[in-house]
């Protein structure tokens, strides 16, 4: 734990505080990659899905109307594809931003209390 502040306020404002937030994400971490990842994923295979229940219902004569299935289709699979493959190369241009920077990928607590109990 810190300690607390001896005196005064801080002049963090919660809108500082969040421009930090989203710096130490984007900057330390590549899990928003990995989100942009599954987020294409889930697209291409809905998109996949769709255009296997929209062809069963055609088959079944269903459905009177293609265009405008067949045009949410290609969205959602090519979409969900372009996703994917930014956030693979995202992944690779961040795992290169990490190893170059040399920055630890962790950080070990000190006890107070053991250092002087030893």
């Amino acid at each position: 734990m810190h300690d607390p502040r001896p005196r005064g306020q801080s002049n963090y404002t919660l809108q500082k505080l969040l421009i930090y937030l989203t710096i130490i994400i984007f900057t330390f971490t590549v899990v928003p990659l990995r989100v942009l990842a599954v987020t294409g994923s889930v697209l291409s295979l809905g998109g996949f899905a769709f255009g296997v229940w929209i062809i069963a219902m055609r088959m079944l004569n269903l459905v009177s109307e293609a265009g405008f299935s067949a045009i949410i289709v290609s969205v959602l699979i090519i979409g969900g594809i372009q996703l994917l493959s930014l956030a693979v190369i995202g992944e690779y241009v961040g795992k290169i931003f990490l190893k170059q920077s040399k920055k630890p990928q962790f950080l070990v607590r000190e006890a107070r209390d053991r250092a002087g109990s030893a």
